[in-house]
């Protein structure tokens, strides 16, 4: 029932009958003295809010029976340390864990088919998180400030970083990108202030301040068309006109014309490594 217990701070533990076939919205929103529940293999979905701002809940375990995990489920639980998520979750809703500053480590299920706009974001503690194949759609933000999130590996079936889906990553230093990847939205990398090393896929379309201020000493691109397929950032700015061969003239005037990563740090120490033949 939508807000069956919510603002109940003094409820430490519940066990929930099998009779229940959802958690409501908002239905055990700011519990703050909830520590342990005991979800049936009779919920199918948790939705809006459900355990919102559950401050003192340590670790929960979702039933194989629920396929959705709605928007805000989990927001602003910070003593959430652990989590299981089953496989047959289909969706984890936008802002679903945002504010989990507790969560360590979290392994996304493989009936996984999209991570919710800022589903993730802001959980600070965050150092390892698991992205299957079944994942095809990553929103915007979600794991905005991971700030002690180390690398990520993004499974092949994603073709689109959407805008902001890392930026604040400051400990980011290791990317493994798709390598069908379409896409880099505008700021999807922006203050990812470890980030050295980036090795972009073929035909990438990088928009606008995708990479704005990260600390970037290599990048790798392979390109089959540079003039049409994507507006590229070079390092040739400083080059004088007779530096500036035709091989380059191209690039160099979607540069000035996009001004796309102009404020990437350390712009004029950056090796740009494109393959012989692009």
């Amino acid at each position: 029932e939508y807000s069956a217990f919510e603002g109940c701070t003094g409820l430490t533990n519940i066990e929930i009958p099998e009779s229940v076939r959802e958690i409501g919205t908002s239905a055990f929103e700011g519990c703050t003295g909830l520590t342990y529940i005991v979800i049936p293999s009779s919920v199918t979905e948790i939705e809006y809010d459900a355990f919102k701002g559950c401050t003192s809940l340590a670790s929960i375990e979702i039933p194989n029976s629920v396929t959705e995990i709605g928007s805000h489920a989990f927001e602003g639980c910070t003593g959430l340390t652990n989590i299981k998520n089953p496989d047959s979750v289909t969706e984890i809703g936008h802002d679903a864990f945002k504010g989990c500053t507790g969560l360590i480590s979290i392994k996304i299920p493989s009936s996984v088919t999209k991570i919710g706009k800022n589903a993730f974001e802001g959980c600070t503690g965050l150092t390892d998180i698991v992205i299957p194949e079944s994942v095809t759609i990553i929103e915007d933000g979600a794991f905005r400030g991971c700030t002690s999130l180390i690398g990520i590996e993004i499974p092949d079936s994603v073709r689109v970083l959407m805008t902001g889906v890392f930026s604040g990553c400051a400990r980011l230093d290791k990317i493994i990108l798709p390598k069908r990847l379409l896409r880099i939205c505008n700021g999807a990398f922006s203050e990812c202030l470890a980030l050295s090393t980036l090795n972009i896929p073929n035909n990438v379309i990088i928009e606008e301040d995708a990479l704005n201020c990260a600390p970037l000493k290599e990048l790798y691109v392979r390109l089959d068309n540079p003039q049409e397929c994507v507006k590229l950032f070079c390092v040739y700015e400083s080059f004088t006109e007779s530096d500036r061969t035709n091989e380059y003239d191209n690039w160099y005037r979607v540069y000035k014309k996009h001004r796309i990563f102009d404020k990437l740090k350390n712009r004029s120490s950056i090796a740009l490594y494109v393959p012989i033949g692009t």
